[in-house]
C-alpha cells in the first residue's frame, strides 16, 4: 500500500509508529537543560537580555557563551577564557548612542549563567516525555538504561564527579559511542562543556530498558549527594510520606506493589488511568524500585490533601487485585490510615507471611523461656531427689529439713508434676496408711469447745 499510495516518508512515519507499539523498548531521554545562552533571560543578573544602550559584562569563567540571533549593545567586557560562539546568521552590533530611550534606558547587565553545573543537580535535567516525577529527584537523572541528550544551538558546561553509566548519548544531533564520546571530551570544544572528573567513569552501554516490568535505576547509590542540591519545602499534611528514590516526604500516599510473571508495567498504568477518572484532582506515577517492587504514588494537584489520594489509592488497590491479568500479588497503602491492615491480596500477602512468622517464633521464645523458669523454679523448691540402688527414683521427704526458701507454714504433701505443680488427682505409690489428716497453722490453734 505504501509503495503504490503514499510517499516513503509517510511509509517510515508508519514504520516507526508500529515498531513503537509492538516493542518493550522503555528507556527515557533525559535533556539537559542548563545553558549559557545569551538569549537565556536567567543567565543575566538583571533578569533581561541586553539592549541597545548596555555596557556587557561577562562574568563567566571559562565558559562559551552561544549567541544564536544579533544583538545590539554599546560596550562588551570579557572574563579571561571566556569566548562567545556564534550561530548561523548571528551577530553583535555595536551602538554608541541610541534614539529610543523608552525600551531601553542603558546601563551595565552581567552575564553570569544560572545554576549549578554539575551532573548530579535534579534540576538540570528534563525527562522526555516529560513525567510527573513528584520529587522523585533520583529518577530526574539519567539512569543506566536512559538515552541522555545536549541540545543543539546550545553552549553548556557540565560537570562530572562520580561513575556514570547510560544507554546512549546524543550531542548537537548526533548518535556517540563511548568511544566517540571520549574523543568528544578532550576536544577544544568538549573542554569547554563537558569535565569528566579523574576519578570518575562514564559508560556508554547501548542497551535500554527492555524489560516489560520496569527496569530499576541505578542512581540510588548516589541519593546522599544527589539531595544536597534539594531544598524541600514544608508541608502541611498530618502523615507526609516519602516515596522510595525521593529525597523529601510528599503530601500523598503511596502503594507498593508486589508482582508475579507476566507483570506488565505499561498495562497497569492504563489500568490506573481509567481508575483516576473518578479522582480527577489526583495525578500518579509509578516507579520499579527493587526486583518484583513498584511503587505507586499519588497526591493531590488541587490541595494536597491526603484523603482524597488516599480514597483513590484504596479504588486502585481494589481494583488491581480484582483483574487477575495484572499478575497483582499484593499492595500495601502508606501512610497507613485505618486501623486495620493496609495490605491485603487475592492470597496470603507476602508482609503478612512475614509477620505472622514473626509473631509465632516471638510466642515459641516465650515458651521456651517459661518452661526453663519453672524447672529452675522446680529444681530450688522441692526436697531433695535420691535415687535408689534398683535405679528407681523416689521422693525423699524429711520433715526434719527444710531447704532454703521454702515457706514453712504451708508445706504440701501434693506431689509435683513435670512442670512443678500440685497434682491432687494423681494415684500412685502413695500409700494407703499415709496420714491423711488435715495439716494445722502452727500460727493458730485450733479453737477448743466451750467447757474445756
Amino acid at each position: 500500500m505504501c509503495a503504490f499510495r503514499k510517499p516513503i516518508a509517510v511509509c517510515l512515519y508508519l514504520y516507526i509508529v508500529i515498531s513503537a507499539c509492538f516493542s518493550f523498548t522503555l528507556a527515557l531521554s533525559k535533556t539537559w537543560i542548563q545553558d549559557n545562552n545569551w538569549e537565556t533571560t536567567r543567565n543575566w543578573n538583571l533578569q533581561r537580555l541586553p539592549c541597545a544602550g548596555d555596557v556587557v559584562k561577562i562574568d563567566l569563567v571559562n565558559g562559551d557563551i552561544f549567541l544564536n540571533s544579533t544583538t545590539t549593545i554599546k560596550e562588551l567586557a570579557f572574563q579571561e577564557e571566556s569566548s562567545i560562539v556564534l550561530g548561523n546568521s548571528a551577530e553583535v552590533v555595536f551602538i554608541e548612542e541610541h534614539s529610543d530611550s523608552n525600551t531601553c534606558k542603558g546601563g551595565e547587565i552581567s552575564f553570569t549563567g544560572s545554576g549549578s553545573s554539575d551532573w548530579f543537580d535534579p534540576n538540570n535535567w528534563q525527562t522526555v516525555p516529560k513525567l510527573n516525577e513528584i520529587g522523585l529527584y533520583s529518577q530526574q537523572l539519567p539512569c543506566e538504561y536512559d538515552v541522555v541528550t545536549f541540545p543543539q544551538d546550545s553552549s553548556y558546561n557540565v560537570k562530572i564527579s562520580k561513575n556514570v553509566t547510560v544507554a546512549n548519548v546524543f550531542i548537537n544531533g548526533k548518535k556517540h559511542s563511548e568511544h566517540e564520546f571520549q574523543q568528544y571530551i578532550t576536544s577544544h570544544t568538549g573542554i569547554q562543556q563537558i569535565q569528566l572528573n579523574k576519578t570518575a567513569s562514564f559508560h556508554i552501554t547501548g542497551k535500554e530498558c527492555a524489560d516489560i516490568s520496569g527496569c530499576v535505576c541505578d542512581n540510588g547509590k548516589y541519593e546522599d549527594y544527589i539531595c544536597s542540591f534539594v531544598t524541600c519545602p514544608k508541608l502541611k499534611c498530618d502523615q507526609p510520606v516519602k516515596p522510595f528514590a525521593g529525597c523529601c516526604s510528599i503530601c500523598g500516599n503511596l502503594l507498593l506493589l508486589n508482582f508475579s510473571a507476566g507483570f506488565n508495567k505499561a498495562s497497569m498504568e492504563k489500568q490506573i488511568q481509567k481508575y483516576l477518572k473518578e479522582f480527577p484532582e489526583v495525578i500518579f506515577t509509578s516507579t520499579k524500585y527493587e526486583e518484583q517492587r513498584i511503587q505507586i504514588i499519588l497526591w493531590d494537584v488541587s490541595t494536597s490533601e491526603q484523603p482524597k489520594t488516599f480514597h483513590a489509592a484504596r479504588s486502585i488497590r481494589e481494583n488491581l487485585l480484582a483483574d487477575e491479568s495484572m499478575h497483582i500479588i499484593a499492595i500495601e497503602i502508606l501512610p497507613k490510615k485505618s486501623s486495620g491492615s493496609a495490605a491485603e491480596s487475592k492470597s496470603t500477602s507476602v508482609g503478612t507471611v512475614t509477620i505472622g512468622l514473626i509473631a509465632a517464633g516471638a510466642f515459641v521464645f516465650v515458651l521456651v523461656v517459661l518452661f526453663i523458669f519453672i524447672l529452675f523454679k522446680r529444681k530450688h523448691s522441692r526436697g531433695v531427689n535420691a535415687t535408689n540402688t534398683e535405679g528407681e527414683t523416689h521422693n525423699v521427704e524429711n520433715p526434719g529439713y527444710l531447704e532454703e526458701g521454702v515457706n514453712p507454714l504451708y508445706i504440701a504433701d501434693l506431689e509435683m508434676d513435670t512442670f512443678g505443680f500440685t497434682n491432687a488427682l494423681a494415684v500412685g505409690e502413695t500409700s494407703i496408711d499415709e496420714d491423711t489428716g488435715g495439716k494445722e497453722n502452727p500460727l493458730y490453734e485450733p479453737a477448743k469447745p466451750a467447757g474445756d
